[in-house]
């Protein structure tokens, strides 16, 4: 067989293997209080970390009317990409939390599987009442840059996707310098609310 026949054959099945693992994530546990539990320790987890990288940031999503966090692990496998998550929302001023599910989709050219989490701060009460009612889908418009600091991972800035709404990318190595969010769909989770 030819090397590169191999080669392909390699990263199609290792392609299938992360695709496989990127569309089964979702919350553990054995009962929807269990799959709860675990969303609202991610998201703890998460906040911390932002706390750790940028106390300014974690101070935007204290102070705001609401925020989300995802988890989210997502494959890219040739020429196509996907992921699969869960998160949660919070309301700062009713102290109500709503349980999300996510999905994406994305064409490009790439092997690779990645596991981050997403902080989303809303900075007005429409947009995060949409966002939990009926959730929310990113096009191919969508991009999200963050600031490096030079000396390692920060959480300096967040660009707005639009003026009511802030993202911080979080990822085992700090924060990521781009997050592109086209093709991204979040609803509400029927099973945990």
């Amino acid at each position: 067989m030819h090397p590169t026949g191999t080669i392909l054959r390699s990263a199609t099945l290792l392609g299938c293997v992360a695709l496989l693992a990127a569309a089964c994530a979702g919350p553990r546990g054995a009962s929807p209080a269990d799959r709860r539990a675990y969303v609202d320790d991610m998201a703890e987890r998460a906040l911390d970390r932002l706390a750790e990288l940028d106390s300014t940031a974690r101070a935007s999503v204290d102070i705001a009317p609401g925020y989300a966090v995802f988890s989210n692990v997502s494959a890219q496998v040739l020429f196509v990409g996907g992921g699969n998550g869960f998160g949660l929302v919070q309301d700062n001023d009713t102290g109500r939390r709503t349980y999300m599910r996510m999905a994406q989709l994305g064409v490009g050219f790439g092997v690779g599987l990645q596991d981050f989490r997403a902080v989303f701060v809303f900075d007005d009460r429409a947009t995060l009442e949409r966002f939990t009612v009926s959730g929310w889908e990113f096009g191919g418009q969508a991009q999200a840059e963050m600031a490096d600091a030079g000396d390692g991972p920060s959480a300096q800035a967040a660009t707005s996707i639009s003026d009511p709404l802030h993202i911080y990318r979080i990822t085992e190595a700090g924060i990521a310098l781009s997050a592109r969010l086209d093709g991204t769909r979040y609803w509400p989770d029927d099973e945990l609310n």
